[in-house]
């Protein structure tokens, strides 16, 4: 599944699933591959953001939910 096609929560949680999945078969292509490369990557990517959209020539979305996505970054490091 492409992150294109998340649309709901249940998207949501079948591209989780998929990207899970895809880290246990095949690994060595995930240039970050342990939790802290991964969130590194992720602050660093978020802060060209911009970037990644106009070149791929995606419109940045407008309406972006940072306090969930916080809850849901937050909640992963607690929850069991």
């Amino acid at each position: 599944m492409d992150a294109e096609q998340v649309n709901s929560k249940a998207d949501f949680l079948q591209f989780m699933a998929t990207l899970q999945q895809d880290l246990a078969d095949n690994s060595p292509p995930w240039e970050n591959r342990t939790l802290a490369d991964y969130l590194e990557a992720l602050g660093r990517w978020v802060e060209d953001m911009e970037g990644w959209y106009s070149n791929t020539g995606q419109q940045i979305p407008p309406q972006i939910s940072w306090q969930v996505f916080a809850n849901i970054l937050k909640a992963a490091s607690l929850y069991e």
